[in-house]
């Protein structure tokens, strides 16, 4: 299980860790533009974006923002923000009088 985190480290020499804030689920993709960081969540299907104006010691979230199913990467170029939303979901189906467990599987995405 992850810890559903932004986190900032050090890039020269050995990498070291300065800051962790909070994210939404399953974060799966970080994509920075100038002062801002924007972050996929998988896990509870929304975009953040948060501040890093203040990096290292200060990422603030400033919005987050509802998505479809199952946002996987993100990329950012000038006032927009493109996701990709990609999740396989199987849903438990019950066929006939015997009450058999069958799986079919929904795709969801765009």
């Amino acid at each position: 299980e992850g810890s559903n985190l932004i986190q900032t480290f050090t890039v020269t020499g050995v990498p070291v860790l300065i800051s962790s804030t909070a994210t939404g689920t399953a974060p799966k993709d970080v994509a920075v533009s100038g002062s801002h960081a924007y972050v996929a969540n998988s896990g509870s299907n929304t975009l953040q974006i948060f501040n890093i104006t203040g990096a290292p010691s200060s990422v603030s979230t400033i919005a987050t923002s509802a998505t479809s199913f199952g946002p996987y990467d993100v990329a950012v170029s000038g006032d927009f923000a493109y996701l990709t939303s990609f999740y396989p979901r199987a849903i438990p189906k019950r066929y006939g009088c015997c009450r058999k467990l069958h799986l079919s599987y929904d795709w969801f995405g765009k």
